[in-house]
């Protein structure tokens, strides 16, 4: 049976090496130091950020509070709709807590340093407009969680948040990124 199964990967790996185009050389014929693949790979390398090994996002946690959200029974769910509300009492109040909040968690498992939490983003209305929050930390170390919220007549009017990026920064020098799929 582990016969079968490691000549059917070996098969798969053929023929996606083959669509991939990078056929062994024939014989007499020296192979060619860059191949479509390691093209691809240097292309990607090009692009990739630079980051600080320290420094690690840990997780973007977002709320829409423009609506109420169906929980189905699930009192988690209801409870941060009206956590996020609290203290909203007059239909004014209400419409002013209506929107996107980002909170993210991330942390400096080295030195402690002056950081940069940016976050860049995109709403629907607005297209390619792009707009910037910033929170200032100093001598940073260990774990922290930003809070940036798109609410009340700033949402109303850009509509709902289509892009992020959400990126550390100790002067000029980027940490740490994470964006959504489409930015």
């Amino acid at each position: 049976m582990r016969f079968f199964i490691v000549l059917g990967m070996l098969t798969i790996s053929a023929f996606a090496i083959e669509a991939r185009g990078l056929t062994p050389p024939a014989e007499g014929v020296a192979p060619s130091t860059s191949t479509p693949a390691t093209q691809e790979i240097r292309k990607a390398d090009l692009f990739k950020a630079p980051v600080n090994p320290d420094f690690k996002i840990t997780k973007i946690h977002e709320v829409r509070t423009d609506s109420n959200t169906d929980s189905h029974g699930n009192k988690a769910l209801e409870f941060e709709q009206k956590y996020w509300k609290f203290g909203a009492v007059t239909q004014e109040q209400l419409e002013e807590k209506k929107g996107q909040i980002y909170v993210i968690t991330w942390i400096n498992n080295g030195t402690e340093k002056n950081v940069e939490a940016r976050l860049e983003y995109r709403q629907v209305k607005t297209k390619e407009v792009v707009r910037t929050f910033s929170i200032q930390y100093s001598n940073a170390k260990g774990a922290h969680r930003s809070q940036f919220s798109v609410l009340g007549k700033a949402f109303q009017d850009g509509g709902p948040i289509q892009s992020y990026r959400f990126t550390l920064w100790s002067g000029d020098r980027l940490l740490a990124e994470s964006k959504s799929f489409i930015w």
